[in-house]
């Protein structure tokens, strides 16, 4: 699944539920950034988008395609006890892994990859509170 419709999904969750979602696409915002901002009644945080290969051999590691800034930004702003989350996609299907806070990297072993998801599955699944 695409980042860009991840990214309607995703908005379309939030504005039913009367939050504030905010996409930031531009390289004028500052280094690292990531993609949206929201706001809940409870919450607030910062969202990645990562369109992923799932690797064919089990030994080979996933490397998360980070843009220069992005992975310091999100141990940084983590670190500060801020809420991020990274939410992975495998290009061509449908399913999302969603990873929280300190359980971002820039790379995983399959394992690890599966072990430290907060969320696997479809998108129209995700509730609001999943982000709180």
């Amino acid at each position: 699944m695409k980042e860009t419709e991840i990214y309607a999904k995703l908005r379309i969750l939030f504005v039913r539920n009367k939050c504030l979602v905010q996409r930031i696409e531009s390289g004028t915002t500052g280094l690292g950034i990531p993609d949206i901002f929201f706001r809940t009644n409870d919450s607030e945080g910062w969202i990645e988008l990562k369109e992923i290969f799932w690797p064919s051999k089990e030994t080979t590691s996933i490397k998360i395609p980070f843009r220069p800034g992005q992975y310091p930004w999100l141990k940084q702003y983590t670190s500060l006890n801020g809420k991020a989350f990274l939410i992975c996609s495998l290009y061509g299907k449908t399913n999302i892994f969603i990873f929280l806070g300190r359980s971002i990297f820039k790379e995983y072993t399959q394992k690890e990859f599966l072990r430290k998801a907060y969320y696997i599955g479809k998108i129209s699944k995700l509730t609001i509170t999943d982000f709180y």
